[in-house]
């Protein structure tokens, strides 16, 4: 005997569409606000290579807000793909939501140790005192490390590998989206962007191991090169990222609106 719950009323099914249209929305200006606030930030290392002094007070101010623009995307982009778990019942959505909610939550925890941990290893390798700066006592490192080059090496890992499985979970989620409300076409776009990702981040995997090994050490033009194709690689990604998220909101919207 089925209860129920198992087919929520067409009012709890709008509520719960009104919600993933509405984490789409924080999911598109989070991501907007993350790559603006990242392209920032790297003009600001181009232009003005990482010192202590010497750097303009508004560069050092918008760096700052760059920083926190970066931050604040990220969280946004993470509530909105948390959000889609309030799709209804029986919806491919719903389940792919929660996986890519629990990788995210994984990612940004990895994310914050190894932050730490890369802290740790700055003030290790930074003299005690550069151009008169001294570093405060609570901040100085211990003696030894709290993580071994095995175990960071490991962590980051992890944080890549949670980081590739929510991408495609929350890609998953948004074709089922589409494809629920009859959108074959927008289904069919998520998953030719889901396709891309996955061949940008294998191609780029290859280019590394590659370069890792030859017999020599990259020089520096070749490591700037690699830098710059993944940097424009990403860019690439990211706009194709918010047109995609734009058009599964637009499917959502319409469905709602003109119900086949």
């Amino acid at each position: 005997m089925s209860s129920p719950y198992d087919v929520p009323p067409p009012r709890t099914d709008l509520l719960a569409w009104g919600t993933v249209r509405a984490a789409l929305g924080l999911t598109f200006f989070g991501g907007l606000l993350f790559f603006l606030s990242a392209g920032l930030l790297a003009v600001i290392v181009m232009v003005y290579p990482v010192q202590l002094r010497g750097v303009p007070l508004l560069i050092l101010v918008a760096a700052n807000l760059g920083l926190i623009g970066v931050l604040s995307g990220l969280v946004l982009i993470f509530a909105g793909v948390s959000m889609t778990t309030a799709a209804p019942r029986g919806s491919g959505t719903r389940t792919w939501g929660r996986l890519a909610a629990v990788c995210g939550f994984l990612f940004l925890l990895l994310g914050v140790v190894l932050g730490l941990a890369e802290f740790d290893a700055f003030a290790r390798d930074t003299p005690k005192r550069t151009d008169g700066l001294t570093m405060p006592d609570p901040l100085k490192p211990a003696e030894q490390p709290p993580f071994s080059d095995t175990e960071l090496n490991s962590l980051a890992l992890l944080a890549a590998a949670a980081l590739g499985v929510g991408i495609i979970c929350h890609l998953l989620s948004l074709r089922s989206a589409a494809a629920h409300f009859g959108r074959r076409g927008v289904a069919l776009a998520v998953m030719t962007y889901l396709l891309g990702v996955v061949a940008t981040a294998a191609g780029l995997a290859v280019l590394i191991y590659r370069q890792l090994q030859q017999p020599e050490p990259p020089n520096a033009e070749e490591v700037e090169t690699t830098v710059k194709m993944a940097l424009g690689g990403q860019l690439l990604l990211g706009l194709w990222g918010l047109l995609t998220t734009a058009l599964v909101r637009g499917s959502i919207t319409q469905g709602l609106l003109h119900p086949e």
